[in-house]
């Protein structure tokens, strides 16, 4: 046990001094330039342009899912392979190499990584998963009564995490806790789409009954269960996948044609409920299923949205001082795009969109 954890930690070690030497190459790079008077090409910062085509493992057969991990530096694509379900991992320092990691027995329906590249996935295979990026063990298996549909780490408590389940159930989870989970309650009669943690025990989902904004009422550690009530009145029509980042919520509506939507919430003082503000809105040009998956991004002086529609993005950007909104089409391929996120660095911005069984890099 003593020399797994030494090796564990040589490797987590090796990882990080790796990184940062390519962080200190970028940097010499960086002043070198300046020393000749170099200066980049002045866009704007969601200009995008195609950087990089990258082909998937030839182990994974079809993929769904992409998320960034900003500590290790990689993208993170959750799919099929032959015998298994797991992830790839596209190494944005290491030239683009890509390994394999399988993780479930059937469909990965959601992922989720933190800011220590701890991976939470939930499976049809009835299991909720939390996995190392750093060395793609699986440090904790919890098995699900049903269907696992959606998961997410709770935004104010990193020790614990949220799953949402196809009989419309959620469970809160203690990553302490190897048991099972710290407490579940019944919150909708249809599958929980999508799921997250919102902050101040307000909790956000998705199902056929649309997107309802929750907050915890009461939580009985002893009988494991917890009740919610709702902290905005009204169910916003969309029972699609959401994101979600500094009070503002990027979501699509399922139909045909589909609708999209950017707005924020806030809490009253005085009653202590939500309100919500729709900053944008505008029609998709292709049916939208409860399979898209929009992505969003929070900056100090606008908020980016990015919806994927058949083969291009639908790209938003809304002032945050004025709510100007600017709207823009970015046409990837004739390929189907799967999904796409966000991914943030000090100085850069790319956006990674999945089609089929490769992942195109635009910053």
């Amino acid at each position: 046990m003593a020399k797994r954890r030494t090796e564990e930690s040589e490797m987590k070690l090796r990882f990080t001094y790796n990184l940062m030497l390519a962080e200190i190459d970028a940097l010499r790079t960086e002043i070198e330039e300046l020393k000749r008077g170099i200066r980049h090409e002045q866009r704007e910062l969601w200009d995008f342009r195609l950087q990089q085509v990258v082909p998937l493992n030839d182990k994974i057969s079809s993929a769904r899912l992409v998320e960034y991990d900003p500590q290790g530096k990689q993208y993170i694509v959750a799919g099929a392979g032959s015998n298994s379900h797991g992830i790839c991992k596209v190494s944005v320092l290491d030239s683009w190499q890509t390994l394999w990691v399988p993780l479930h027995q059937q469909l990965i329906k959601a992922m989720s990584i933190n800011s220590e590249s701890l991976l939470l996935t939930t499976s049809f295979d009835r299991t909720l998963k939390l996995s190392s990026l750093h060395n793609n063990n699986v440090l904790l298996s919890y098995g699900l009564p049903c269907p696992g549909w959606s998961c997410g780490f709770d935004k104010d408590n990193s020790e614990r995490c949220w799953a949402g389940l196809a009989n419309g159930s959620v469970q809160l989870f203690d990553i302490r806790m190897t048991r099972g989970p710290l407490a579940q309650g019944k919150v909708s009669s249809t599958p929980i789409h999508a799921i997250a943690s919102l902050g101040g025990d307000k909790l956000g989902i998705s199902s056929l009954d649309g997107l309802r904004i929750l907050k915890i009422a009461h939580l009985n550690e002893a009988e494991e269960t917890v009740s919610f009530v709702d902290a905005y009145a009204n169910r916003i029509p969309s029972c699609c996948p959401f994101a979600f980042d500094d009070s503002v919520l990027a979501m699509a509506s399922k139909g045909c044609p589909g609708r999209f939507a950017v707005g924020r919430l806030s809490c009253d003082e005085n009653s202590s409920k939500m309100e919500w503000k729709v900053m944008y809105e505008g029609k998709s040009h292709h049916p939208v299923t409860s399979f898209v998956r929009p992505s969003l991004l929070s900056l100090p002086s606008e908020d980016l949205a990015v919806f994927p529609d058949r083969t291009e993005l639908r790209l938003v950007k809304i002032k945050r001082d004025t709510g100007d909104r600017e709207e823009r089409k970015l046409l990837v391929d004739s390929n189907c795009i799967v999904d796409c996120c966000f991914a943030r660095s000090i100085d850069s911005l790319q956006l990674a969109v999945l089609a089929e069984r490769q992942l195109s890099i635009f910053s």
